[in-house]
């Protein structure tokens, strides 16, 4: 992460993160049907590679938050290293705080919405990439090594 600005603003919420925007993978999802028009996904179980999930990277919430713990009781009987000895990994956080983010109003729509017990931004607040940076930004999600020079930013 890289922090552009005070979250002071966002600690009237009582959690808070952003959507994870894929301008690339998004309309793909939406073309083959994976939401309505609504933005609501048209599949009862955790979806991966959908272009749009909620922000992992920067999240805050009050103690014993509605939303946070429906996201942990996700994890609850599942473990991390299968029996094969290979991680389980193919479902990543972003995805899991989507799904159960409905439950709260959440809609697959770039776009802020106050739902029941948190608040998500824009993708633009905590970008998730630094080309979609914008002058609402507070964040940069420097995922998949975006931070190295090669990628035209300086070393943390």
């Amino acid at each position: 992460m890289r922090v552009l600005k005070s979250f002071d603003i966002f600690l009237s919420d009582p959690a808070f993160s952003a959507i994870e925007f894929n301008p690339k993978i998004y309309p793909i999802a939406l073309q083959n049907g994976f939401f309505d028009d609504e933005g609501n996904l048209l599949y009862d179980s955790i979806q991966i590679g959908l272009g749009l999930q909620v922000q992992a990277a920067v999240i805050g919430a009050e103690k014993g938050n509605s939303y946070i713990k429906s996201c942990l009781d996700y994890y609850i009987g599942k473990n991390f290293i299968l029996a094969d000895g290979l991680f389980n990994n193919k479902i990543i956080l972003p995805d899991i705080m989507a799904f159960y983010a409905r439950n709260f109003g959440f809609k697959y729509i770039n776009r802020e919405q106050k739902l029941l017990d948190i608040k998500l931004y824009a993708s633009e607040v905590f970008a998730p990439h630094p080309k979609l940076v914008t002058s609402k930004s507070y964040a940069i999600h420097c995922c998949t090594g975006t931070w190295r020079k090669k990628h035209g930013l300086e070393s943390l």
